[in-house]
């Protein structure tokens, strides 16, 4: 089968590999769509090849029967990634993210990957793959769960610092939930996106006072929430100072490091603070519903791939010139 890799220094190749063995309790899933991931690009510039965690957004069908385990061939299903022991009080509470033996599924950008029964979830029918890997994923899953904390108000206002996938999902749940929305993003491409996609306002933080331009477009109050999707201790900052008083904010981006002052940025102003990393299986339960009730999710993909292409949809998607990249390695 055919799989993609990182091969170092911003190079992928698409190696023909055996298909994966299920082990116990596995179940092997043909994979009908996958979505890079902006984690991804760590592995992907890193001088050194990482053969094995190229994908981890994923949805599909179970290629056959998986004794000891209710999925049968043919079931449609979605990944959640984190894994487990399955016995401790976090993975019996359905939260595998803080499991002492917490692991991840990868290899899903090829034509079949073999999970944990545990980590599936059923797709609908009539939910396309391409639609599906969303809900399924983190582009939309990290943001349903981060919102699902905070106390948002058919008026507030809320500031996204950074447009990425992650960014983006943001954008198009606050849409949804009619939230006025403010983004500053420096890609005029994902700026664009984000307008399209719901954003009332975008900002362009390298032409000028991003903070000022909040704070007029807020009458000089602030946002009652601030998200960072950035992961940059700029990116950060600004998304803290933003926040007016007694406001709440979203750690949401993959940086680790950044420089902030707890008194001006938090005590001082009472801030409520919230991070968030990843979603649990209710998170996708939830997301299915808010798609019943019309949320669109579609216009998030900007490129589609085959996975003979993988190459060109890595550079598509460093450049910052993409919303979601999509693999459809099995033609659907």
């Amino acid at each position: 089968m055919k799989r993609v890799v990182f091969a170092g220094n911003s190079r992928v190749t698409v190696d023909d590999v055996a298909v994966p063995e299920p082990g116990p309790g596995d179940v092997l899933v043909r994979v009908g769509a996958s979505a890079i991931c902006g984690s991804e690009m760590k592995s992907y510039h890193s001088p050194s090849a990482w053969p094995g965690n190229t994908g981890h957004e994923i949805v599909g069908e179970v290629a056959a029967d998986a004794a000891g385990t209710p999925w049968r061939a043919g079931d449609r299903v979605a990944v959640n990634i984190i894994t487990g022991c399955g016995e401790c009080m976090a993975c019996r509470g359905g939260d595998r993210r803080f499991c002492a033996q917490q692991g991840y599924v990868f290899n899903g950008h090829g034509e079949y990957v073999a999970v944990p029964a545990i980590n599936l979830m059923p797709l609908p029918d009539d939910l396309p793959y391409d639609e599906g890997v969303l809900l399924g994923g983190d582009t939309l899953g990290v943001a349903y769960h981060a919102l699902s904390r905070v106390q948002l108000r058919p008026r507030d206002t809320v500031a996204v610092v950074g447009c990425g996938p992650v960014g983006l999902g943001f954008v198009r749940l606050l849409a949804f939930y009619g939230v006025r929305t403010i983004v500053v993003e420096l890609g005029p491409y994902r700026r664009d996106l984000a307008q399209r996609l719901g954003a009332e306002i975008t900002i362009d933080p390298g032409a000028g006072d991003a903070l000022a331009a909040i704070r007029e477009a807020t009458g000089g109050r602030g946002v009652d929430v601030g998200i960072d999707a950035s992961g940059s201790d700029p990116g950060v900052n600004l998304a803290l100072d933003a926040v007016r008083d007694e406001g709440q904010f979203i750690f949401a981006g993959a940086g680790h490091k950044a420089t902030i002052n707890p008194w001006s940025q938090f005590l001082e102003k009472e801030l409520t603070a919230y991070g968030v990393w990843y979603f649990v299986d209710r998170d996708y339960f939830g997301l299915l519903d808010l798609y019943r009730q019309g949320l669109t999710v579609r216009d998030l993909i900007t490129h589609r791939f085959a996975l003979d292409d993988a190459e060109a949809a890595y550079l598509t998607f460093a450049h910052g010139e993409s919303g979601k990249v999509i693999f459809e390695a099995n033609g659907k």
